[in-house]
């Protein structure tokens, strides 16, 4: 399994192109060698494989517009494959109810299979309520799981989220292996006054030590660091500080 960087990360850094050239840059000099496109400003896709390419990254996931995906998956999936990514994520499933879940199925039934068919994957990434919102005895990753086959649809487990949401992230692992080609490493910080909020690597009260392992046994392919908020630190120092933590672990970049 590789570790990479997830630009969300430093999203306010790439808000144009000659920004995201440099915050490329910068995180390849802090030792990631892959990175997961989000949160960033339009680039063409060309573009974007000249910059990886000069800078030695590789992109193997994104977060994607999701109108996009619905309306011309094959233009997405065909416009990825410039920049050798097979992965196309979905970052926010908005499900919170029934109602919510069946028109998101529905909006996805297609551009799912005509993103396999190109060779890609659509994929999904879970905050919490993917665990909390519940009909017919089953969570929407247990309805996700009937609903589509795991070449149709892979899962983009935030072990954040999981934790968040009461769930064991590994648990997650082990009942999804077959969805899990790419997961979301961040962690979870409780302050004294019993909120969470999020963490550095290696600060807070997840253990990344049998998350590693655990993805290592499925065969996960890529995990990518993230922190959504850094609260006032610079979030190329907390990539970095999340970084030297998974190293001492002994995690591979």
């Amino acid at each position: 399994m590789k570790i990479g960087a997830q630009l969300y990360t430093v999203r306010e850094y790439t808000k144009d192109l000659e920004s995201f050239a440099k915050t490329l840059k910068r995180i390849k000099d802090i030792g990631y060698n892959y990175v997961q496109v989000s949160g960033t400003c339009s680039y063409d896709p060309n573009w974007l494989k000249k910059q990886l390419d000069e800078i030695g990254l590789k992109c193997t996931l994104t977060h994607f517009n999701k109108d996009e995906i619905f309306n011309n998956p094959e233009k997405v999936a065909l416009d990825h494959k410039i920049y050798d990514c097979d992965n196309i994520g979905i970052g926010y499933t908005a499900i919170f109810k029934e109602e919510d879940y069946h028109t998101f199925v529905k909006n996805i039934k297609v551009p799912a299979k005509v993103i396999k068919e190109k060779g890609s994957k659509l994929m999904v990434h879970n905050h919490d309520f993917e665990f909390t919102t519940i009909f017919d005895n089953k969570n929407i990753f247990e309805h996700l799981d009937e609903d589509f086959t795991s070449d149709e649809l892979g899962f983009i487990l935030d072990v954040y989220w999981a934790k968040y949401a009461g769930v064991d992230p590994v648990d997650v692992i082990k009942r999804y292996k077959d969805r899990l080609s790419c997961v979301h490493l961040k962690d979870l910080v409780i302050l004294d006054d019993g909120s969470k909020r999020y963490g550095t690597i290696g600060e807070g009260i997840l253990d990344f030590k049998k998350i590693l392992k655990a993805l290592e046994d499925i065969g996960c392919k890529y995990a990518f660091v993230e922190q959504d908020d850094c609260y006032g630190l610079d979030p190329f120092e907390c990539l970095k500080r999340s970084r030297d933590y998974l190293v001492s672990i002994g995690a591979e970049f």
